[in-house]
């Protein structure tokens, strides 16, 4: 089929559509979720454990041209509140960790905040916006340990175009893995 005769997909008819198939893939994963086996991580504990297999930091606030201030200042808030659900998770010998069963939706509710999202390919304000550093950090993490991947998605490189091509720039909408070893991990 060429470009003019291709296909359009349910979801990209009308934003009303987008929103009813966005609902219903959240609702196949649920019901997955529900019936699998699967045991997720959500034992948390203070402190840390004694050894570490690796770190990694990376700078939060983006500064330069047509980079809104006030939206990056609402990605700190939003990575603070997601981070919080996230530090101290232990991961034992045969859990899944999931980044978003771990974070659950951004709302305002819960207090996140407009930062930058990337909607249809193109950059804009929205609720929750910047988490997708943190699964980019938690991915780079992974990638430095004995853990496996088990789940990965994507959206785009589109809020960094000049990053490299490689796994560590990509930005995640979801992460999970499963810890394949004795002893337990910490996030």
């Amino acid at each position: 089929m060429s470009n003019g005769n291709r296909r359009r997909n349910f979801c990209d008819i009308h934003p009303f559509f987008y929103t009813i198939s966005l609902h219903k893939e959240i609702t196949k994963r649920n019901i997955k979720d529900f019936f699998s086996k699967e045991k997720f991580a959500k034992t948390k504990k203070e402190g840390k454990l004694p050894n570490i297999i690796s770190t990694h930091s990376s700078n939060i606030i983006r500064k330069g041209k047509g980079i809104d201030p006030i939206l990056q200042e609402n990605k700190v808030v939003n990575l603070e509140l997601a981070s919080s659900k996230i530090n101290g998770i232990i991961i034992r010998s045969g859990e899944t960790f999931s980044f978003w069963k771990t974070v659950g939706k951004a709302t305002r509710k819960k207090g996140y905040k407009a930062g930058r999202i990337i909607s249809k390919g193109k950059i804009k304000p929205g609720i929750g916006g910047g988490l997708c550093n943190l699964g980019n950090t938690i991915n780079w993490l992974i990638l430095h340990s004995p853990l496996e991947i088990v789940e990965l998605h994507t959206h785009s490189d589109a809020l960094d175009p000049s990053a490299e091509k490689k796994q560590n720039s990509i930005q995640l909408r979801n992460i999970s893995f499963i810890q394949l070893h004795r002893l337990p991990v910490q996030k």
